[in-house]
């Protein structure tokens, strides 16, 4: 087992907290935490589900390397414009599908509220409270990135249609 290093941290390459990443598997966070420092296994279906993850972030980071720089230059032409403008298209229109199966943090948020009404004390209601904000903030987050990818997706299929024109 081993403890794992902060690089090799799906987690934390992820940018989640322990709580997220146990909700995630179903598992409490002591024993996420227990794993990550190498002092049990997870159960099957947990590690499994880690697995799936580990997967989709793998796939996503290698579509999602940015393609070689080119240096403007008046050679260059119009056909590789055209496919390196096609190229980021896709790319930003797989960064809004990948955008769109992270978790819906407003879905998480409510789950927080109706957990808050739960809490047995007002440290507990803080905790639900600081997780809300924290979810809440990270809806912001990613529509504000969803509509930089759109508005970047409209400038490129304009530009596009300006060059195959």
């Amino acid at each position: 087992m081993g403890r794992k290093t902060k690089k090799d941290n799906l987690r934390t390459q992820l940018g989640l907290s322990q709580d997220h990443m146990a909700l995630w598997l179903g598992e409490s966070r002591s024993t996420y935490s227990m794993y990550e420092l190498g002092q049990r296994c997870l159960p099957t279906v947990a590690l499994l589900k880690y697995y799936e993850i580990k997967q989709a972030w793998e796939a996503f980071k290698a579509d999602w390397q940015a393609p070689p720089a080119v240096e403007p230059d008046t050679d260059i032409d119009k056909e590789f414009k055209i496919m390196v403008l096609e190229h980021k298209l896709k790319k930003a229109r797989y960064a809004i599908q990948n955008l769109d199966n992270l978790p819906n943090y407003l879905q998480t948020k409510d789950f927080f509220e109706q957990l808050r009404s739960t809490a047995k004390n007002r440290t507990e209601e803080l905790v639900f409270e600081l997780q809300m904000s924290h979810h809440a903030a990270e809806h912001l987050r990613q529509k504000e990135i969803r509509q930089k990818l759109l508005i970047e997706i409209q400038l490129l299929e304009t530009e596009l249609s300006i060059l195959k024109s």
